[in-house]
């Protein structure tokens, strides 16, 4: 687990404590001392202290990048969530369709405030572009509650497409276009990553003097070479083969 899911604990705890009876209250936070008590004691052993240090709070702080980081961890074209996986504004049209239901539960409360608690949790690393990554790697824990915000939105599609044809609205039609494109973009991007070998040289010292993205963050702003197309371009200019198993040529691996 990384750090930045104190969150969820945080956010999940204070769900259970409210909306459910004392005594499930009970049960769960002996399951979480069940897990937290034998996890320090380790942690103690072999650290002298109680927490890694991988997990200390030292690690944070108020960055000048600070809201670079929210701008990148969003809309970066190496590094943006909405870029690399824009099938996540489904769950924000699904947050708008329950909030207008007056159906919103408190599962929908907690998703919709986690989203933006770990947005401002990753912003105060001062590591914003992620290190040597594919994509929105701090924001990758932030799907499940995008996947609970969508839930309304489905149900919605789901009911209008029961009705005949001619009793679908227009914006039904827009709707489903629009998922439907959101969701293809989504796994042509991400399908790269999976399959290309090529995709993660993006963050490595390429030749003609370009940096590793570690040296120079700013290239993960740069939409002349952005990472979500890397893996295409690498197939165009090396083939599949090569950009399946390999980096583009002349670049090195550390």
């Amino acid at each position: 687990m990384r750090p930045t899911n104190a969150v969820a604990l945080g956010l999940g705890t204070i769900l259970v404590l409210w909306k459910t009876p004392k005594r499930s209250g009970v049960i769960y936070v002996i399951g979480v001392l069940a897990v937290f008590v034998p996890w320090t004691l380790v942690t103690y052993h072999y650290y002298g202290t109680l927490l890694q240090p991988y997990d200390r709070a030292t690690k944070l702080g108020l960055p000048s990048t600070f809201f670079e980081s929210v701008a990148a961890q969003l809309v970066s074209p190496s590094r943006g969530l909405l870029i690399f996986s824009p099938i996540v504004l489904v769950g924000l049209a699904g947050l708008l369709i329950a909030r207008r239901q007056k159906a919103l539960t408190p599962l929908d409360v907690l998703s919709a405030v986690a989203i933006p608690c770990y947005l401002i949790v990753i912003a105060l690393f001062p590591v914003w572009w992620a290190g040597t990554s594919f994509g929105p790697r701090f924001m990758t824990e932030t799907l499940p509650f995008f996947l609970v915000l969508s839930i309304p939105f489905v149900d919605w599609v789901v009911a209008w497409r029961a009705d005949k044809p001619d009793n679908r609205p227009p914006l039904y039609r827009v709707g489903v276009i629009g998922l439907v494109v959101v969701l293809a973009f989504s796994v042509f991007v991400n399908a790269q990553g999976a399959l290309l070998s090529s995709t993660i040289c993006w963050n490595l010292k390429a030749p003609g003097g370009v940096a590793s993205v570690d040296k120079d963050p700013a290239r993960a702003w740069s939409w002349s070479n952005p990472q979500f197309v890397y893996g295409v371009r690498a197939i165009g200019s090396e083939g599949l083969g090569a950009a399946i198993t390999r980096c583009p040529s002349g670049t090195p691996i550390p």
